[in-house]
């Protein structure tokens, strides 16, 4: 496999980035929305009262003066949001990058065959969107740098308005960058229509023009090393334009961005621990940069994924999920404009769709935005290369996290590096294991890894691994906070053991009171398989928020089920046939069996027919009788289990809500000093279990799947945002079986 690692510039003097800001402010959509601001603001005069017709209507004298002070300030939102791309800055740009990047870098390496199908894609008069996994501020340049290196047109780049700091903000409008606010709506709880709808038009006009553009789907950088959740309201513009007929179609590449070692900083480890987010400043970037160029961070990997057409996607979503979208494509297209107008067939329609809410959508549309978001992290994440710093720190968070010699690191290296390319993942380097390993612990620095000698024993004299009569020991810094660095690069290598690593955590927690998972057992331990695959699924759907298990158009239990074949595969289970009377005596097994027999229809079950009747049932045996079965177990366990602890801390504190509600704050802050405190007291297992992302994740899914519901008191004078249970768990009886699905799954 080849790679481009010295990217040579080639012209882009036949390429044009118009203006378009005089045709958002003529567009219609800015038009109406003017006056509906204008009438908003006026005074009002009540008609006479009555029974059939109640108006009220604005006051016309002062209208023309609202139309020109709404008029005005969307010329001012426009002006600051709005990219001014200079080819003369983006040569200038390449020219510096190329000298200046070798300081601070090894390569920018590209493979050379997608690089020819993003260009073969460009060649269609269709827009390309690219949308990356946003790990850096660097994705904003090295995307755009890529692109005008192979002579492709570069995008617009959406950007927060945070980085619109002096300099900077400018430098980065001239590459292409237009600036979005963090938060749409200045006032809480009340819509800013006329900046949604500048947004949202200049975002359509730059589309009609057929402008590339590029945006990052998960919103903010990654405080974890993982995939965000998506945020589709970008996203749902381009599809707006589609199905308003302003395009014809566009090509969707995801993009996936990887570092030996992050440019940013430490900056995610003061928000993992609780901590504000530090806001950009003129000095503060200047600061970046020189510390930027003072030191080294290896390689950097872009892959661009195979791109793909939005027509074609929504024309087979029509097809999947939903009767509502069985409805022609192109009479929905025709259609469109006026359904918006229809208020009496439609619903608002959230973050997930158009714009964060700036239109209203058919339910259908929704749910599309929110599957092609999906559809677009999966395939990044499962598109990324690995890369030796991410290998290293996920072996040194897994299977040796109390430290490991060389010759140790070495042997674990080999098999990780054999286990993502059988998987069909690349890895991001070349060479011999012992040289990668020591390369990427001096890339990560000793505030990850720490390196030293130690004696050798007499065995090991003269190893591969050994300096004279002393060999080279690895261990990796597992304290608060800089744990959450190294645990920062492993996640990156999470998704190529991720379905497997929940069967292993299911299989465990149903067989937990049986199964000793300290030392090599010869005892035998069976499991329902239809429990474990139950299980595996309540799992899912409580990591919701830390991992999209599989694309939308994919089934998760039939991805479960191959996980559970490849245990299989391993000879850590052993599937057999049994009869549920003989095989399962004990209560809880049996009532397992009778319902998904029941659910089968295979056996209608009734309290006189119990004891009478059979039914052939699978049965999983768990073998870990053999070293090789054993640590590929105890492995796979080791993949979730600061989550499955970072959950079970707030499951545990689900039973102080028995007595009273508490604000969210509070409740958040409650839990997050409980695993602080865990820690200090060395009960913790893993210390980055305190994660305060981790954390709120764990109270989003809560919610999400009923056990927890979050509503606004209005007792209070700010209408504090306050946590209760939901009705079913207020029973204790209910609440400890939930509690004790978590506690079941944990080392």
């Amino acid at each position: 496999m080849s790679f481009s690692c010295t990217l040579q510039s080639r012209t882009q003097s036949s390429i044009t980035y118009p203006d378009v800001a005089k045709q958002v402010m003529k567009s219609k959509r800015i038009q109406a929305t003017l006056d509906t601001c204008a009438r908003q603001d006026c005074p009002k005069e009540a008609t006479t009262f009555s029974l059939d017709n109640e108006e009220e209507f604005e006051d016309p004298k002062q209208l023309p003066e609202k139309l020109a002070f709404h008029m005005k300030r969307a010329n001012h939102l426009l002006s600051k949001m709005k990219a001014g791309i200079s080819l003369s800055l983006l040569k200038l740009t390449s020219w510096v990058l190329h000298r200046v990047l070798r300081y601070f870098l090894s390569t920018v390496q590209v493979h050379k065959g997608q690089m020819e199908m993003v260009q073969k894609a460009a060649e269609s008069s269709h827009p390309l969107i690219f949308l990356p996994h946003h790990r850096s501020h660097l994705d904003y340049v090295v995307v755009t740098f890529i692109l005008y290196n192979y002579g492709i047109k570069v995008p617009h780049v959406a950007a927060g308005d945070n980085l619109m700091i002096p300099v900077f903000g400018s430098f980065m409008r001239g590459l292409g960058g237009y600036f979005i606010r963090r938060k749409l709506d200045k006032v809480e709880g009340k819509k800013d229509l006329l900046y949604r709808a500048v947004l949202h038009t200049y975002m359509q006009e730059l589309l009609r023009a057929g402008q590339n553009m590029e945006f990052f789907i998960e919103g903010g950088r990654t405080r974890s090393g993982k995939a965000a959740a998506p945020k589709g309201g970008l996203l749902s513009v381009v599809i707006d334009s589609y199905m308003d007929g302003l395009l014809e179609d566009a090509y969707i590449i995801p993009v996936s961005i990887n570092y030996e070692k992050i440019l940013d900083g430490t900056f995610f480890i003061r928000e993992q621990m609780g901590e504000q987010k530090i806001k950009e400043t003129f000095w503060g970037a200047l600061k970046a940069v020189w510390r930027v160029l003072m030191s080294h961070y290896g390689n950097i990997r872009v892959d661009f994924a195979q791109p793909f057409s939005l027509k074609e996607y929504l024309q087979s979503a029509q097809y999947t999920n939903m009767e509502a979208r069985k409805e022609n494509l192109e009479s929905r297209r025709n259609s469109f404009s006026r359904a918006r107008r229809s208020s009496g067939k439609l619903r608002p329609s959230g973050s997930l769709t158009s714009l964060y809410g700036t239109d209203v959508v058919v339910e259908d549309q929704r749910q599309t935005v929110k599957d092609l978001a999906q559809h677009v992290v999966y395939t990044f994440v499962n598109s990324s290369t690995i890369m030796c710093t991410t290998m290293l720190a996920f072996l040194l968070v897994t299977k040796h996290r109390k430290g490991a010699r060389l010759e140790e690191l070495v042997q674990s290296f080999e098999w990780l590096k054999e286990e993502i390319t059988f998987r069909g993942r690349d890895v991001g380097f070349v060479g011999r294991a012992p040289t990668v390993i020591q390369y990427a612990a001096d890339v990560l620095g000793d505030n990850v890894v720490k390196k030293y000698s130690v004696p050798a024993d007499d065995s090991l004299a003269g190893s591969e691994d050994s300096i004279g009569t002393e060999l080279m020991y690895f261990e990796p810094v597992t304290c608060l906070p800089d744990v959450f660095e190294l645990r920062y690069y492993a996640s990156g290598a999470i998704s190529v053991f991720l379905m497997e690593s929940i069967i292993a955590t299911t299989v465990y927690g149903v067989a937990s009171d049986d199964l000793d998972i300290r030392h090599i057992s010869t005892t035998d331990v069976f499991v329902s398989h239809d429990e474990v695959m139950e299980k595996a699924q309540r799992l899912c759907a409580l990591l919701q928020y830390e991992f999209l298990f599989v694309p939308p158009c994919t089934s998760l239990g039939t991805e479960l089920s191959s996980a559970m074949d490849k245990l299989i595969t391993y000879e850590i289970l052993r599937e057999e046939e049994s009869s549920l009377h003989s095989a399962y005596t004990d209560s809880r097994e049996m009532q397992w069996a009778k319902r998904f027999a029941s659910s089968l229809k295979m056996q209608e079950y009734s309290s006189d027919e119990e004891e009478e009747e059979e039914v052939a049932f699978k049965k999983l045996q768990v073998l870990l009788d053999e070293p090789d079965c054993y640590n590929r177990f105890n492995f796979l366990l080791t993949v979730l289990a600061p989550y499955i602890e970072s959950y079970w801390i707030v499951v545990q504190s689900l039973t102080r809500l028995l007595k009273e509600d508490m604000p969210e704050n509070e409740f958040l802050g409650t839990i997050h000093q409980i695993a602080l405190d865990r820690v200090e007291d060395g009960v913790a297992e893993f210390a980055e279990s305190v994660s305060m992302e981790c954390l709120k994740n764990a109270i989003k899914a809560l919610q999400s799947i009923k056990v927890l519901e979050i509503y606004y008191d209005t007792k209070t004078v700010e209408f504090t945002k306050t946590v209760s249970l939901c009705d079913k768990y207020r029973e204790e009886e209910r609440l400890n079986d939930f509690i004790d699905f978590i506690e079941d799954c944990r080392m």
